[in-house]
């Protein structure tokens, strides 16, 4: 019986192939374990962009032409607070209420948990997710600290009159949100706006200095990081940090920029440097980082929609879903491969 050996093998790896095919083909798709509270996370998001609306319609602005969905929450092309380039497709995508969930599901993939701390850096470039990020804290009753900058990129917050903290303060005297930005900078070139007009900066930051936020400006660009750490470092310990938008201090500078990953990263990037922005700094003390920066690689990957017509519902969408996977079929073939070890192990020495 010298092909008994050969025969067994193959029995067995046609038991292990039509156990994965079966395993595959049994898959079912469901709701996820924490769809609730991803919903509630989206439906905070579109109140507060619907108060937004609201206000920005109070307010008497003009509307974009190709803010399509009417949400009031993209800017135009160029103002005086306009710092760099934006695409209009990114920005329309990211006013989706449903990248709340996105960011809820990232939080829990980051092992943050109710009553936890997280810190928060916003610019003005993408004000819905900013709107989403707060959203996802409020509906999982997170302890958060936000830095936000002035300075936006085209189609963003850029409107001078109405930035993206003017939005914030409104949501927080509405009481949709439980906190608003405490600390601000100007953004824009060397974090102090130096591309803006100083009549601008003199009246922003009087503007600010009346909501009552601490102005940050450092010039000194470690000097700006190291500040910034210590004021989120002495809030407690930092479960995990979001940044949305591109701005310098999230970034870095130079050689030191932040490379190209979006969303949830969990591991340490490079070795230190003096330009390094506060995603380095807190991914190199393992705190898991959430970057919101690549909006239309996002959505793709939560399963959202690019550039919608129309606000899309919530609770729709690949961030709601998971695969649920019949584990008795695995089961069977570990115990029948386990008895052909067995066999091998035992009986061998029969077939000889």
């Amino acid at each position: 019986m010298k092909g008994y050996k050969s025969f067994v093998l193959i029995i067995w790896a046609l038991i292990i192939a039509m156990a994965t095919i079966l395993t595959l083909r049994s898959t079912e798709t469901q709701k996820s374990r924490h769809y609730d509270l991803k919903v509630k996370a989206s439906e905070i998001a579109l109140l507060a962009q619907q108060k937004v609306k609201e206000r920005y319609l109070e307010l008497g602005f003009t509307i974009n032409p190709e803010d399509k969905n009417q949400t009031r929450l993209i800017g135009t092309r160029y103002t005086m607070l306009t710092t760099t380039v934006g695409h209009i497709e990114s920005k329309r995508t990211s006013t989706n209420p449903n990248f709340a969930a996105v960011i809820v599901d990232m939080l829990l993939e980051a092992g943050v948990r109710e009553g936890d701390y997280v810190g928060m850096t916003f610019s003005g470039s993408f004000p819905a997710l900013n709107i989403a990020a707060s959203a996802a804290a409020e509906a999982m009753n997170l302890k958060v600290v936000i830095m936000a900058s002035l300075g936006a990129s085209s189609f963003g917050a850029n409107n001078p009159d109405f930035t993206y903290v003017d939005m914030a303060e409104y949501l927080y005297e509405q009481k949709i949100f439980s906190f608003t930005p405490e600390y601000v900078s100007l953004g824009g070139a060397n974090d102090l706006g130096s591309e803006f007009p100083e009549s601008l900066k003199e009246e922003l930051l009087s503007r600010m200095k009346t909501l009552n936020k601490k102005i940050i400006q450092i010039e000194n660009f470690s000097e700006n990081i190291e500040y910034r750490k210590e004021i989120f470092k002495k809030y407690g310990k930092m479960k995990a940090f979001i940044n949305v938008g591109g701005n310098l201090v999230a970034m870095g500078q130079g050689d030191a920029v932040f490379p190209n990953k979006n969303g949830l990263i969990k591991t340490k990037n490079r070795l230190y440097s003096k330009d390094m922005g506060l995603l380095d700094v807190f991914l190199n003390e393992n705190i898991p980082v959430i970057h919101l920066l690549d909006i239309k690689r996002l959505a793709y990957r939560y399963g959202l929609p690019i550039d919608p017509d129309g606000i899309p519902a919530i609770g729709i969408g690949g961030v709601y879903l998971e695969q649920k996977y019949n584990i008795f079929i695995p089961i069977i073939a570990i115990v029948v491969s386990f008895i052909i070890l067995i066999f091998y192990k035992y009986f061998d020495k029969y077939f000889e």
